[in-house]
């Protein structure tokens, strides 16, 4: 049988370098992937420190050639899966306020893509 998919908004898959830092793990920023976005939430593939489900979670994404400083959006963890490879897979869900910067970084992202077809 086929999961029925309950997302909001569609996702985008990227390939985005970043970091986060989760409340309750002590330490500094630990680097993550970013496998997919929408205005809603991020797919993460996290390497550092493990999190738990309802986890509040900072992400920070780096900037692009126009708007170089990296940019923070909060959001909290909604899934989990551990990889074979010891990698945790998660879901996040953005706070409403972050999405439109994600949207923002989203289309700066596509533009040249959507542009050239």
């Amino acid at each position: 049988m086929k999961r029925k998919d309950r997302r909001k908004a569609a996702r985008y898959p990227v390939g985005w370098v970043a970091r986060y830092s989760a409340d309750g793990v002590p330490g500094a920023w630990s680097q993550c992937e970013v496998v997919n976005i929408s205005g809603g939430g991020a797919g993460l593939v996290l390497t550092g420190p493990a999190v738990e489900r309802d986890t509040r979670l900072t992400l920070e994404l780096a900037g692009d050639g126009e708007n170089p400083e990296r940019r923070r959006v909060e959001g909290t963890v909604k899934h989990v899966t551990m990889s074979p490879d010891g990698t945790m897979n998660i879901g996040i869900e953005f706070e409403s306020d972050a999405a439109a910067l994600v949207v923002l970084k989203i289309t700066n992202e596509l533009a040249p893509i959507l542009t050239a077809v």
